[in-house]
């Protein structure tokens, strides 16, 4: 690439030409000498001339300064785009090379692809069929195994059903059983009130008349234990814990007008004693200890027979034995060996103790009291309940069907 020079319009005047018409004016004029005006117009006109001249010179020195930077760089650019061409092209071909390597790698993916969905697709299929097959298959045992649990729900119904008839009657005889051998009313309230849940838990129409005979006979029997039994224990307990304050046969009872004026007597004599000097507190206190043990040794009658303490502890012993007795019995229901003890007790009581005292009659009238009450009571019959129960015909209704193999899956 080249460039072309730049020519200026005026021609430049040559150095020869300038020189020889310089050194005329240098001799023509003088310093001395005024100029003329035709010489002072040319010695201008070369003055402009130089300052053309230097302008070009330095103008053109410039433009082909810049035309040489110009041109270099120029040169170092088109270097430059020349390596960036070739590196460039460079790239190309190991992109074109990338592409066509990652289209083999896609060509080969694709055709892998194809046969792996071609292969999975005969997977599917062939899962399907084994798949329909066996829920075929487990359709049909699943129908075999439900009409197999019907049937085993069915005998178990029956089994339950039968299950439960079977407790009713057991609670039933169990319930006779309390009240005619063991003599317990409570425990038979007990056994039928259970039987009576255990029929109303079958909700059978034909079940309401064994209900109904069960009701009847549960009032008869709060009728024939309106007894307080627990009361009359307590009773017998507190008599039993007095008995060493009742009176023996042939002693005096003491009344109740004498015992107020003993009390009085026994504070004057206390107060007395304490007011008095010491040599009569201590002889006194003394002998009233040794006074009060001779007291409990002998006790006074009216035939004047003097009964010792022993024997004395030895009947209230058997008392309290007889009393016990009563109340542990009454507590545990056993009725044939209470009435014994009761007899044994009244017997012994009256032929120990003054029967005109009021603990003693207190006690001898309770023993009566509960002897009567045991000796006249009537228990209910459960003849009712019994047939009642045989006319519902619920006894025997374990299962009669031949039993069916269940299906193994």
């Amino acid at each position: 690439m080249t460039q072309k020079k730049q020519q200026p319009d005026a021609q430049p005047i040559a150095a020869e030409e300038i020189l020889p018409q310089t050194e005329q004016t240098t001799d023509v004029i003088g310093e001395n000498e005024p100029m003329k005006p035709e010489e002072a117009t040319v010695a201008v006109t070369r003055s402009y001339g130089y300052w053309i001249l230097t302008l070009f010179v330095v103008f053109t020195g410039s433009l082909v300064s810049v035309s040489w930077y110009g041109w270099k760089l120029f040169q170092t650019n088109a270097a430059r785009m020349d390596g960036l061409m070739a590196t460039q092209q460079t790239d190309q071909r190991a992109l074109s090379q990338s592409l066509q390597n990652t289209q083999d790698q896609l060509a080969q993916l694709n055709q892998q692809l194809t046969a792996q969905e071609k292969k999975t697709h005969e997977q599917i299929t062939e899962t399907k069929t084994d798949t329909q097959q066996a829920t075929r298959t487990l359709d049909e045992r699943l129908t075999a195994v439900e009409k197999n649990l019907a049937d085993i729900q069915n005998r178990l119904g029956q089994g339950e059903r039968a299950w439960k008839a079977a407790e009713i009657g057991f609670l039933l005889t169990r319930a006779q059983e309390r009240l005619s051998i063991a003599q317990d009313p409570a425990g038979a309230a007990v056994a039928l009130k259970l039987a009576d849940q255990r029929l109303a838990a079958l909700a059978l129409p034909q079940t309401l008349p064994v209900r109904a005979a069960i009701s009847d006979v549960l009032v008869g029997l709060r009728k024939a234990d309106d007894f307080d039994a627990v009361g009359m224990a307590l009773s017998l307990r507190r008599a039993a814990e007095n008995v060493s304050n009742w009176p023996l046969i042939g002693s005096k009872p003491a009344s109740a007008k004498t015992e107020p004026a003993t009390a009085t007597e026994d504070t004057a004599n206390t107060t007395a004693t304490e007011t008095a000097p010491w040599y009569v507190r201590w002889p006194r206190a003394i002998w009233h200890p040794v006074a009060e043990w001779f007291g409990r040794q002998f006790t006074l009658t009216r035939s004047d027979q003097a009964v010792k303490a022993s024997a004395r502890a030895r009947d209230d012993r058997e008392t309290r034995l007889w009393l016990t007795a009563v109340r542990e019995e009454l507590l545990s229901h056993d009725i044939p060996q209470m009435r014994q003890s009761l007899d044994e007790a009244q017997r012994w009581i009256t032929q120990h103790y003054a029967t005109d005292d009021d603990d003693v009659r207190q006690t001898l009238a309770a023993l009566k009291q509960t002897q009567d009450f045991y000796a006249g009571r009537q228990w209910p019959s459960f003849t009712p309940i019994f047939k009642a129960w045989a006319a519902a015909g619920i006894e025997n209704t374990a299962p009669t069907t031949a039993h069916t193999p269940e299906v193994q899956p």
